[in-house]
């Protein structure tokens, strides 16, 4: 995951994390994979006011981003 991280970031692509869970813990597990400063938004659903798969969610967090839907990759993994 790493490599794929370091890659797009040297593209100037910008990176959105998604995830759902309780904010605390969920940002004591980024912080301990250390990925934190590899995303430009972090959108955990507890301090969104939604949970995935709700469309809104990544709405959202694309437009935090300033992306449209045409042009996101969704990928999707369970660390």
């Amino acid at each position: 995951m790493e490599k794929t991280l370091v890659y797009l970031r040297n593209r100037h692509i910008k990176l959105g994390l998604v995830t759902n869970g309780e904010g605390a813990f969920q940002m004591k597990s980024i912080q301990a994979l250390q990925i934190a400063g590899r995303f430009d938004g972090i959108f955990i659903f507890e301090w969104e006011g939604m949970a995935k798969p709700d469309p809104n969610l990544f709405r959202k967090a694309m437009a935090a981003l300033g992306y449209s839907r045409m042009k996101v990759l969704l990928w999707v993994t369970t660390l």
